[in-house]
């Protein structure tokens, strides 16, 4: 049974997901997409399993999927698109977390605008459709290049055995 204990989950997994899925769904009714960008925000938090953040962190998990399947459906015609991870920034909504998660909250917002400037242009083409994060050093991304795309990190799934996949 659904209880009021569950509701601040569900309505911030809906509000999260919404606000992506929504304004994206209208950009693409757009008579060319050919060369546009769409950057989504996640969070590092969707690759972990804390107590208390299920809404949260699936919320995340699901704008991480959702862009792989824009650059999926999309691609094709040019879209670039990208789930990043701004970094931990101590902002007012954050100040509402529990007080052990402020010391992991320690970057600043110009570190993630200068990661998107970068995601916009060709050199950050390898990780269309995939999980990235603004803290990572971006000659190290770029050196990986080829490790990710041959072993198509920096995804959503399931790994191991056949993982359900079409027999």
């Amino acid at each position: 049974m659904l209880t009021s204990k569950f509701l601040p989950d569900i309505s911030l997994l809906l509000s999260d997901t919404q606000g992506t899925y929504l304004p994206t769904r209208y950009f693409l009714t757009q008579r060319s997409i050919f060369g546009k960008t769409i950057i989504n925000t996640t969070s590092v938090g969707a690759l972990f399993l804390p107590q208390g953040l299920s809404g949260y962190q699936s919320a995340k998990t699901a704008i991480i999927r959702f862009t792989e399947f824009l650059n999926q459906e999309h691609g094709p015609q040019g879209l670039r698109t990208f789930a990043y991870h701004p970094g931990g920034v101590l902002t007012e909504l954050a100040m509402n977390m529990d007080k052990s998660l402020h010391g992991v909250l320690v970057d600043k917002p110009e570190l993630a605008g200068g990661y998107v400037v970068w995601l916009t242009t060709e050199m950050a083409d390898f990780l269309k459709g995939r999980y990235s994060s603004a803290t990572w050093d971006v000659e190290e991304v770029i050196g990986r290049k080829e490790e990710i795309e041959k072993g198509g990190l920096l995804r959503c799934g399931i790994t191991g055995l056949n993982a359900g996949a079409a027999q």
